[in-house]
């Protein structure tokens, strides 16, 4: 017999049948003790298959540096294989069996991403992209990323699509952003199911359409993401595509808050600081349990860093409902949460431009600015926020920091009401009372 002849070809063909029970009994330890007689003659598949043996434990001990050391050996010997390659960067990138080094696991992935290796094409994009163990260069990043996408790797192609939402290394692209999150939605991508959700609930990039919004929110939440979780009851709350329903909402925001979504606590938070509970309205003697379990979820969604959590945590401290009266320490949280909506409504977020331009009309961290309000509510209402579209009728119908117009109000209550939830409903309510 050849291999035991000492044939390194004919012992690693061996103990590939043992391992996988080709024309054989399936024996992983007689598979592994082949192959291992195989690459210690030098043949390069065999160490190959023999650092992946030792890695799984298939066969043998798990061995990590058994398994970094035989993988290195294969390369050395010439096994081009995209996988060995790949495998050995992730080895360098988390430090298992060998002292984590992150140019060195890039200097692999960037090997394997060369022999057209989809996963290590995604890796090397992750790490040109945060200039981790290399320099950042976007532009690299997405080449990368859309060579692992064209091969059917779903996480580039939602990588990608964020990238072209953002106009990261290339020109911003809704349009494109939705056809490479959409190929991955349909394959099941959770993530790209998601920012599908997010892109039709605001109309980016493409027709706002709550409706279809709910169904890719859907799909990506029966996964178990959390950032749909939260959208689901964000849509049932304020009866988007779907009329309101408080138990749905509150049963998609704890899923979604268990897994830590600080957005989905604020909503909790809101759910119970205005009075509902699992679907039925509060009555008074219940107000105080509700604006406890309201404190509880604000302070959860605050030490958590969100924004509006601080704010509405700052609220019941400034008012005493819930909390214990501390106006200081209420400014203090308002100002926290102030600073990051500047930050992010400077980047262009509609939402963070509403928020702020809420604080400025309240007062809230701010000297009250009615003006300043206006200013913020008009750069979000201009990307179709239809919180800041409500917000703008309403100052005009009031003459708060604007000049009193009726018409300016009918044109902004007029296209907050085209939204198909709660604003859309007060939009059309304050149509009909205005002269």
């Amino acid at each position: 017999m050849a291999a035991e002849q000492g044939d390194a070809g004919a012992q690693f063909r061996l103990g590939l049948a043992c391992s996988d029970g080709r024309g054989t009994a399936k024996d992983e330890e007689e598979g592994f003790r082949w192959i291992k007689k195989s690459a210690e003659q030098g043949n390069a598949d065999a160490e190959g298959i023999l650092g992946a043996m030792y890695y799984a434990g298939s066969g043998t001990a798990e061995n990590p540096s058994e398994a970094a050391r035989w993988f290195r050996q294969a390369a050395m010997h010439g096994n081009s294989n995209g996988t060995v390659l790949e495998s050995l960067g992730n080895m360098y990138a988390s430090g298992e069996g060998v002292e984590k080094d992150a140019e060195e696991a890039v200097k692999w992935w960037r090997m394997a991403a060369e022999q057209g290796n989809a996963d290590a094409q995604l890796r090397l994009g992750a790490a040109l992209a945060q200039g981790n163990g290399t320099e950042r260069n976007e532009g690299e990043a997405l080449t990368w990323f859309r060579k692992a996408a064209e091969q059917g790797n779903t996480d580039a192609a939602d990588v990608l699509g964020l990238m072209y939402a953002a106009g990261m290394g290339t020109p911003k692209n809704l349009p494109e952003a939705l056809k490479w999150w959409r190929g991955a939605a349909e394959k099941g991508h959770a993530g790209s199911q998601y920012q599908l959700g997010m892109a039709y609930e605001e109309g980016l990039g493409t027709a706002q359409d709550y409706r279809v919004a709910l169904e890719w929110f859907r799909k990506a939440a029966d996964q178990g993401d959390a950032g749909a979780q939260n959208g689901l009851g964000r849509m049932y709350y304020y009866g988007k595509g779907v009329s309101p329903d408080m138990d749905a909402a509150e049963k998609w925001w704890r899923k979604a808050a268990e897994q830590g979504n600080s957005d989905a606590m604020t909503g909790l938070g809101d759910m119970y600081q205005y009075a509902y509970s699992t679907g039925q309205s509060v009555m008074a003697e219940e107000a105080e349990r509700c604006y406890r379990e309201a404190f509880k979820w604000y302070k959860k969604a605050a030490d958590l860093g969100n924004p509006y959590g601080e704010e509405s945590l700052g609220d019941m401290y400034s008012s005493g409902w819930g909390a214990p009266e501390n106006k200081a320490y209420a400014g203090e949280l308002y100002r926290k949460a102030l600073g990051k909506y500047r930050a992010a409504a400077g980047q262009g977020d509609a939402r963070a431009q509403y928020l702020l331009g809420r604080m400025y009309y309240f007062g809230h961290g701010v000297s009250t600015d009615y003006q300043e309000a206006e200013k913020w509510y008009r750069m979000a209402a201009g990307q179709g926020n239809g919180d800041a579209e409500l917000s703008l009728g309403n100052m005009y119908e009031m003459g708060l920091g604007v000049g009193k117009s009726y018409a300016e109000a009918r044109k902004w209550y007029g296209r907050a009401a085209l939204h198909d939830d709660s604003n859309g409903i007060i939009a059309r309510e304050h149509l009909k009372d205005l002269p």
